[in-house]
């Protein structure tokens, strides 16, 4: 998590750089998509992967001003869903991930910012499994820790253009999906 806390300052130093005439060029070279992906190592975090006999999904809230351009909680949800599915992850009720010792679920978070008039909005996806674990110096004390995540991608989006945060989420999803099967192979 320590990684998150320096990267965010420096999305937002490099965007609050950017005048209306950077914005104008990057409408010509890029009209619907300006992007950019801080990229963060996660086969270290592979290993807490295995044994998982399956994952509740939780989409977080997005932000209400890109729901009319298609960004909608319960279809990022859906499509993770159905794409961990087709990899046959099993994707546990909210009851059943209770029920699990591990309580295991993969939290999609997508954060956008408008970005001053410019019709732009400035975004941040991550995917990450948070399991219930227990420290080692007192294995009394247990908590929800993160236990694995996606690397954290950044970006500028015009409005319009918002649903395609969709397929940053996926991008995000496809690297649970090879990590998870990578310690966990189909019988």
């Amino acid at each position: 998590m320590g990684h998150i806390i320096k990267l965010i300052p420096v999305m937002v130093i490099l965007f609050s750089s950017v005048t209306q005439a950077d914005i104008e060029k990057l409408k010509q070279e890029s009209p619907s998509r300006i992007y950019g992906k801080t990229l963060i190592l996660t086969d270290r975090l592979t290993p807490s992967l295995k044994g998982l006999k399956g994952v509740y999904v939780l989409t977080e809230d997005v932000n209400p001003d890109l729901i009319k351009y298609g960004l909608h909680r319960g279809s990022i949800q859906t499509e993770v869903e159905t794409k961990l599915r087709r990899a046959g992850i099993k994707v546990l009720s909210k009851e059943e991930c209770l029920e699990d010792p591990g309580m295991p679920y993969l939290c999609i978070r997508t954060n956008s910012k408008k970005y001053a008039s410019s019709g732009y909005y400035v975004f941040s996806v991550r995917v990450e499994l948070v399991q219930k674990v227990i420290l080692n110096r007192d294995k009394n004390i247990s908590c929800s820790a993160v236990t694995w995540y996606s690397s954290l991608f950044t970006g500028m989006i015009i409005a319009e253009n918002a649903h395609q945060i969709k397929d940053t989420v996926k991008e995000g999803a496809d690297k649970f999906i090879d990590d998870y099967l990578s310690v966990n192979p189909k019988e």
